[in-house]
């Protein structure tokens, strides 16, 4: 992280406030969109909107802007499940020399709270670690603090986290987690892209084309260096009320009882940069939501022959997709639809257009709509079908409607 953020200041792209800012609400308000290092939020350095774009993603993860979805969909499993060059690295013996425990009170920290209504300070660019059984999963929560030791952490059902804490519940069993902040920024994103359960370190490696390596800790979980780390346990049969707090959609998502994060140590190195991620901003849809095209792609690309994805701003970078064909038949367009529907059930709507419609110009897609859309031909929609907890139309049942457009040209019309 730091030597990205090294980079953005060389090209003068990062923005540095050295007075003393406020960790309630100010922070937010200065930051904006910008890439932000703040020299004095309760004494200590932090770093927001990190990856501020598309390209800013695609930079970090060494493509072309068009490219990255190609990338991401295709990594050669075969390749990295047995080859020692994408292999995970573990460090023996101690804790590297620059991490040091700081003890296990929160408060230390410069937890924001983004906006008024918040139910409280959050940490929101953490990624979650939890091991247990021979099972492991990274992936990023919000967490909002309940006092100097205890977090309690939205866990999204059947996501990996959520089912393994499930199951050492079951058993009786707190479960051994950490929270890493601060991580390498390639880390961060494979952490975000939905992988099979236990691969984020290998697919970590595998992006970064070496080996990520790995130290563990008092609780066993195994963990890459970061600016700080919290270790400790999520208390079996322990909830919280979790929320209000804003989600990517801009509006309040509901309260609910969540499990519990008790925390047993934190390490930091010297002067930490804690990373925080703004509810809603572009660095939150870029990580929670572009990181879906990947999947949709790979989906896709089952069925026919696909070119690119796109999640479009319009659908907060989550609920609008555009896939580009190459079309071979007719009822391609029908099949991808269904297949994007089925990689990605928080999707709304998905509109497939040819190889010559650019995808990134959205007076292009409109275009091939109005000139190759016949709506009782080309309209698939989707009725009772299950939604996203984050879309303010979907019915108590958890059901919506969805809507699919062929926008591709028929040959019958060539």
């Amino acid at each position: 992280m730091r030597d990205l953020l090294n980079k953005l200041k060389r090209e003068n792209k990062l923005v540095e406030i050295h007075q003393k800012v406020e960790p309630e609400l100010e922070a937010t308000e200065l930051a904006k969109d910008d890439t932000v290092l703040f020299h004095d939020i309760s004494g200590h350095k932090v770093v927001l909107n990190l990856i501020n774009s598309r390209d800013r993603l695609a930079e970090i993860l060494g493509v072309k802007r068009k490219e990255f979805v190609q990338k991401l969909s295709w990594p050669p499993i075969h390749e990295y499940n047995s080859t020692p060059t994408y292999k995970v690295k573990e460090v023996p013996g101690k804790m590297p020399d620059d991490i040091i425990m700081k003890g296990e009170n929160l408060t230390d920290l410069p937890i924001l709270k983004y906006f008024p209504e918040d139910a409280g300070r959050y940490i929101t660019g953490g990624v979650l670690i939890c091991e247990y059984n021979g099972m492991r999963n990274a992936s990023v929560h919000r967490m909002m603090v309940l006092n100097e030791n205890k977090l309690a952490i939205r866990l999204v059902p059947p996501r990996h986290a959520y089912t393994i804490h499930r199951m050492a519940e079951k058993n009786g069993d707190d479960l051994p987690v950490a929270v890493v902040i601060g991580v390498n920024p390639i880390f961060l994103c494979a952490s975000c892209t939905r992988v099979p359960l236990g691969e984020e370190y290998d697919y970590a490696s595998y992006l970064m084309k070496r080996p990520l390596e790995v130290f563990k800790l008092k609780n066993g979980v195994k963990v890459p260096p970061a600016e700080i780390i919290i270790e400790g346990y999520i208390k079996k049969e322990e909830r919280a009320k979790e929320g209000p707090f804003v989600d990517i959609t801009g509006k309040y998502d509901k309260i609910r009882e969540e499990p519990v994060l008790e925390v047993s140590n934190i390490y930091s190195r010297e002067d930490p940069i804690y990373q925080g991620i703004i509810p809603a901003g572009i660095e939150h849809k870029i990580l929670m939501g572009v990181l879906y095209e990947p999947i949709i792609y790979k989906a896709c690309s089952n069925v026919a022959d696909v070119k690119s994805v796109l999640l479009t701003e319009g659908g907060c970078y989550y609920f609008n997709a555009i896939v580009q064909i190459n079309k071979q038949t007719e009822g391609d367009a029908k099949n991808v639809i269904m297949a994007a529907f089925s990689a990605h059930i928080s999707l709304k709507n998905v509109i497939v257009v040819d190889e010559d419609v650019n995808i990134y110009d959205p007076l292009e897609v409109e275009y091939a709509i109005t000139m190759r859309v016949r709506w009782n031909r080309d309209l698939l929609m989707i009725n009772h079908v299950r939604g996203s907890s984050l879309d303010p139309t979907v019915a108590e049942d958890g059901t919506t409607s969805k809507i699919g457009i062929d926008a591709t040209k028929s040959f019958r019309d060539i």
